[in-house]
């Protein structure tokens, strides 16, 4: 039986095609599964927390609005990290760089 990924052009014979069902075809759904997987991890704003939003003197992470506890808590590390890495300075110290 034919399916989608055997006829589709950008596929280009990586998933779909072994009508077997033999080793081959378990590694490439496992393959599959954990492309997609990772993509939905990517996708996922609670992974995140929020935009950040630089200032002169600080940074403001903009959660949504329909956050959960998952993405505040991302949000919250996420402006920890900021903090952390010093990063306002360490832009501050570039832009002077290229001023001077």
């Amino acid at each position: 039986m034919r399916t989608f990924t055997d006829r589709n052009p950008l596929n280009n014979g990586l998933i779909g095609n072994d009508d077997t069902g033999g080793p081959l075809e378990v590694m490439r759904s496992a393959l599959q599964t954990a492309l997609i997987i990772n993509l939905k991890k990517k996708m996922d704003y609670t992974e995140y927390g929020g935009a950040i939003l630089l200032g002169v003197n600080g940074c403001v992470i903009k959660a949504h609005g329909s956050s959960n506890a998952k993405a505040i808590k991302s949000a919250v590390n996420q402006a920890r990290e900021f903090i952390a890495g010093d990063t306002v300075n360490i832009i501050k110290e570039e832009i002077t760089k290229i001023e001077d």
